[in-house]
């Protein structure tokens, strides 16, 4: 079992970009308001 198994996460997913077939996005997770994780990712058309 998971200490704190009954957390709840919360994601939030923003655009920072989208200019010529590249989107940025940003990924926050949070659990009651304190930050777990901060990912910037970046989609290219292959």
């Amino acid at each position: 079992m998971i200490p704190g198994g009954d957390r709840v996460f919360r994601y939030l997913i923003k655009q920072k970009t989208a200019d010529q077939g590249e989107i940025q996005l940003l990924v926050v997770v949070t659990s009651d308001d304190v930050p777990y994780a901060k990912l910037s990712l970046v989609c290219k058309e292959i």
